[in-house]
């Protein structure tokens, strides 16, 4: 009993912290035609989260969406409801950016964010690749999406995976802190900010 509350109370701050109307948007955006397998639309972003926000699996996800009382859903319904939460997820952002004072639309440069994930096939011997991605900011679009492998010269992270433009301003993470890295986009023309 003791840890539901604490949960309650914990979603309490969370909402707090959400863009005015977000529930709202949901229905706006396309997201929610009706509720199926959650009770509202509260429910449903709480499970979103434990799979983006916490880094649960779909499956375990669904799990806890269920033990948790928040509703019933399957791992497919839940990756399924995931893709089509894109632009409700999308407008929240932009919406907490604007709560913040932050008129990204007026900005002149082409601002990028780049990261790169490893994904591993179903199984005992399932593949790995290397997913390089990047996202323009204000409008929080993929604007560069490249798979490689993970074995072999030339597939690791680094600025020589994108499509680098003269004026890009670019953000990554310490992977892309490299002094080869930070010349290949500063060769381009680009502006870095990395985490060193």
């Amino acid at each position: 009993m003791e840890e539901n509350k604490l949960l309650s109370e914990d979603w309490e701050i969370v909402q707090s912290l959400l863009p005015e109307g977000w529930e709202s948007l949901a229905k706006s955006t396309g997201s929610i035609k009706r509720m199926r397998g959650h009770k509202d639309v509260g429910s449903l972003l709480r499970t979103l989260l434990m799979h983006v926000g916490k880094g649960y699996s779909l499956r375990e996800a669904s799990s806890k969406t269920k033990i948790s009382g928040l509703g019933q859903v399957s791992d497919v319904a839940l990756m399924k409801r995931l893709k089509g939460s894109e632009e409700w997820l999308k407008e929240m952002c932009k919406g907490l950016l604007q709560e913040n004072g932050k008129n990204l639309s007026e900005a002149k440069e082409s601002i990028r964010l780049f990261d790169a994930t490893v994904v591993t096939e179903p199984g005992k011997t399932g593949s790995q690749w290397r997913i390089h991605y990047s996202m323009n900011i204000p409008s929080l679009d993929c604007d560069y999406f490249k798979i490689t492998s993970t074995k072999g010269k030339g597939v690791g992270e680094g600025f020589s995976q994108y499509d680098i433009k003269p004026g890009d301003y670019i953000i990554g993470d310490r992977a892309y802190g490299r002094k080869c890295d930070v010349g290949i986009a500063h060769s381009k023309g680009a502006k870095v900010l990395v985490r060193a």
